[in-house]
């Protein structure tokens, strides 16, 4: 697994989280508050990773909180060892959640799963997605530590280093140049033709994950497109019925119907005309993942994680060709 090595502010990144957590966080009736002990001033590492491991560790505060709160702490460690390592940015996720025994802390980092709790039913704890995170914090030189009681709530204690090492492998595309070349704030990495190929372009992002949806509709909004949201694929075709898009971000794990049933409806209904663009957008990224999305009539697929420039150069390879727009061909993405 490669990274993006990249200079940024965390205060901007955890903004725009916390802007992207509200409705989550509402949903359950919850409060949720950012404080900063010490501001880190900026960091050297991969903001998509880190993004992702907050994401998710936010998503399952909210999820598991009711008329609670939630609190993201973010404090500096000066240094992580004394052999002259970088400091650390030390973040922790505090609920007041229903929280679990030790033994359940210990089961949440063997199997990435809901744990159950035997006498309500009801998922306890941080829930699933928790060991793809500590692998990418690992990834980031970081640790990620869980301290909970039954009844008392959660903290999840995320440390990363400020300055990640050079020796880790770029990310494949991203050649000599490239990220250098490239200036820090998301808005101004857009080239001419990735401008223009947003211009009066609608697309729909088909995603259950609220998260994710705020996230997908912030990048592509920046872009410069024109975005609905659904949040599943019966929905989906209902939105397609309504009004022409011109490419679909199709999720593919969603209930009711999923992203390849969805896609494999939409290909073959005639009154959706003209037919989108579809690109699928998923963790599952094997040659067989890839060709069963394309078999159904998909254009391309982006992986997850990935950093603003993959969707926007996705984007623009698939709208330079909008005569595949009926799928089944393999776009390179890097």
């Amino acid at each position: 697994m490669s990274l993006y090595i990249e200079t940024f502010l965390l205060h901007q990144l955890i903004d725009d989280l916390a802007h992207a957590v509200k409705p989550l966080m509402e949903r359950n009736r919850n409060t949720f508050q950012v404080r900063y002990h010490q501001k880190p001033v900026s960091m050297h590492s991969d903001a998509t990773r880190l993004r992702q491991i907050l994401f998710q560790l936010l998503s399952n505060a909210a999820r598991f909180t009711t008329n609670g709160s939630v609190v993201l702490l973010v404090d500096m460690r000066q240094p992580m060892s004394e052999s002259g390592a970088a400091p650390a940015v030390v973040m922790s996720i505090s609920d007041t959640g229903i929280g679990m025994t030790a033994e359940r802390v210990r089961l949440l980092f063997q199997h990435d799963s809901h744990i159950l709790d035997e006498h309500t039913n009801q998922a306890s704890g941080p829930g699933q997605g928790l060991l793809v995170s500590r692998r990418l914090a690992h990834l980031l030189g970081g640790t990620i530590t869980i301290t909970s009681s039954p009844g008392q709530g959660t903290t999840v204690t995320l440390t990363i280093p400020t300055q990640l090492a050079q020796t880790v492998p770029p990310t494949p595309g991203l050649a000599a140049g490239g990220p250098k070349s490239m200036p820090e704030r998301f808005p101004v990495l857009l080239s001419s033709p990735q401008r223009a190929a947003a211009r009066g372009r609608r697309v729909l992002v088909v995603e259950d994950n609220a998260l994710n949806q705020r996230l997908l509709r912030l990048m592509l909004e920046r872009l410069g497109y024109t975005v609905d949201v659904v949040g599943n694929g019966r929905e989906a075709l209902a939105a397609l019925g309504l009004k022409t898009y011109d490419v679909v971000l199709m999720d593919l794990d969603m209930p009711l119907l999923d992203g390849l049933e969805t896609t494999r409806r939409i290909r073959a209904d005639t009154t959706i005309g003209p037919q989108p663009c579809i690109i699928v957008v998923t963790g599952y990224n094997s040659a067989e993942d890839r060709a069963a999305c394309l078999h159904v009539g998909a254009n391309d697929v982006l992986a997850k994680p990935f950093t603003p420039m993959a969707l926007a150069s996705i984007m623009l390879s698939n709208l330079a060709n909008p005569a595949d727009a009926q799928g089944g061909r393999v776009v390179p993405t890097g």
